[in-house]
């Protein structure tokens, strides 16, 4: 299993799935605000920065840091959230014959 893998167990494994789902349906509905202030590649663009950030505090967590989880967690679901729902709209609300 993947608990085994990274040398959590499965609470630990639970709390960053649970942060991420909950902090990206949380933020979601930021993402249409904050493009129209910074724009569309700056959006995705923060949105990945904020996700690798997220990925080293993840990778920084060991079987008792429990808080490099839960703040992994959150961050990965803000910058998730930032980056697919955004990327995701754009597809969606652009015309098909639309270039640029």
């Amino acid at each position: 299993p993947i608990t085994t893998d990274l040398g959590i167990n499965r609470a630990q494994f639970a709390t960053i799935a649970t942060m991420r789902f909950a902090f990206n349906a949380c933020c979601g509905f930021l993402f249409g605000p904050v493009v129209k202030k910074i724009g569309l590649k700056s959006t995705i663009i923060f949105g990945f920065i904020l996700t690798f950030i997220s990925f080293i505090l993840l990778s920084l967590g060991r079987n008792d840091a429990l808080f490099y989880f839960t703040i992994g967690g959150m961050i990965w679901g803000i910058g998730g959230s930032l980056t697919s729902n955004t990327a995701a709209s754009a597809v969606v609300s652009r015309p098909p014959n639309a270039s640029g």
